[in-house]
């Protein structure tokens, strides 16, 4: 047995970092055609939301709303039973743009636009399917590598039919290790605390529990709201690599190695799935150890990261999408709907960053029966960069 090699000496194939022509045409081919997980009938248990899986994926987003954590208080609703976040229409894309197609480039969130119909229950079993709807390369200077941009439409509906809702994204996919990938940070650097700065984060989450920004039970009536008001912020962060799963159950991939959306424990090792760094390379690295690792192992840690790559860690893509959507569905109550979120995201976040979001009410409407109120939202980091900003749009008593 060979002795362990240094992190430095880790092999990083060269095909890994390379988006290739034949790759974009490939991807480009699938403009328009349907992109579905294939779900048998005997895995359809896998798609369906049961208390357990609502509650690991509100754990996951730390979103702790009692309509969706908590199973009796749910009861007492209208609804009945436990709200699945509505966010989580945001992780039924049905195609990895960094892993299918252009296998080993690194997807950075550009923008997502969410809207719904209905609200999904306890019970409920989701489903999506997903178009390709454009590919384009982006231009940057020579030599810097290449940048590809995709927009991705998906539609999400429950098991007989029932529409949901649609998620429309947009990813630009980076080639690893180039010039265009590292100017994506910046200058970043992982943040450090002390203890006191620790302790004044922790006074600011008991802060949000004083001001009571779960209104809950409580109706924000349309009529009383206010054009001009301020949301109160929530906190999110200082982030780190331990989270959960958003979901707890096995779902099918056309790599056969996925879990449905969150931090995705997607690669097994061991022999049921031996043969795919021989089939796909460029999915794969030899680790320390000499050991097939996925791609994605290298930024799953601050300290191997900047040592190979040179490069901090990302947060995940859709984390901004999630608390962005939890900041409204504090405020507009139990009552209220979530119709349409439309994000884009300027600046990246990476493991570390604190991220507080914001929203201002900037309008109100009626239409077809309906009072619509319109809201500007946006997400700042611990260093002032605005790293989000959009609208949201809900339906009020």
């Amino acid at each position: 047995m060979t002795s362990v090699q240094d992190p430095l000496e880790m092999e990083y194939p060269k095909h890994a970092r390379k988006i290739t022509d034949k790759a974009i045409a490939e991807l480009k081919g699938l403009i328009g055609r349907e992109v579905r997980i294939p779900v048998e009938d005997w895995r359809i248990e896998d798609s369906r939301f049961d208390v357990g899986d609502v509650k690991v994926l509100c754990r996951a987003i730390g979103d702790f709303n009692p309509l969706f954590f908590d199973p009796e208080y749910a009861k007492q609703t209208k609804y009945g039973r436990q709200v699945v976040p509505p966010s989580i229409t945001a992780e039924m894309l049905q195609i990895d743009p960094g892993r299918e197609v252009l296998r080993g480039a690194r997807p950075i969130l550009r923008a997502a636009t969410l809207e719904w119909q209905i609200p999904m229950l306890e019970g409920d079993t989701i489903l999506g399917k997903t178009y390709v709807r454009k590919v384009e390369e982006v231009a940057v200077p020579s030599g810097n590598g290449r940048v590809v941009r995709q927009e991705y439409e998906t539609t999400v509906t429950k098991h007989r039919g029932e529409m949901v809702g649609a998620a429309k994204h947009t990813f630009e996919c980076y080639e690893r290790g180039s010039t265009a990938e590292a100017a994506l940070f910046a200058d970043r650097q992982p943040a450090m605390y002390n203890r006191e700065e620790i302790e004044a984060i922790h006074q600011e989450y008991r802060g949000e529990e004083e001001a009571k920004v779960i209104l809950g039970a409580q109706p924000r009536k349309w009529e009383e709201v206010t054009v001009g008001a301020r949301i109160r912020h929530i906190l999110k962060g200082p982030t780190t690599a331990g989270a959960a799963p958003y979901r707890s159950k096995r779902v099918n991939s056309p790599f056969g190695l996925g879990y449905s959306g969150g931090i995705e424990r997607w690669y097994d090792g061991l022999r049921d799935v031996w043969e795919l760094p021989e089939k796909w390379p460029e999915l794969f690295l030899l680790n320390e150890h000499g050991v097939p690792e996925p791609v994605e192992g290298v930024e799953w840690q601050h300290v191997r990261s900047m040592r190979f790559l040179k490069l901090p860690v990302m947060e995940i893509n859709s984390e901004r999408i999630h608390w962005t959507a939890q900041l409204i569905t504090n405020w507009m109550g139990d009552d209220g709907f979530l119709k349409k979120l439309d994000l884009k995201f300027p600046k990246i976040n990476i493991l570390g960053d604190i991220t507080r979001c914001y929203g201002k009410v900037t309008g109100k409407r009626v239409q077809d029966g309906k009072r619509l109120v319109g809201i500007e939202v946006w997400n700042i980091n611990q260093v002032g960069d605005t790293v989000t900003t959009g609208t949201a749009e809900v339906i009020l008593p």
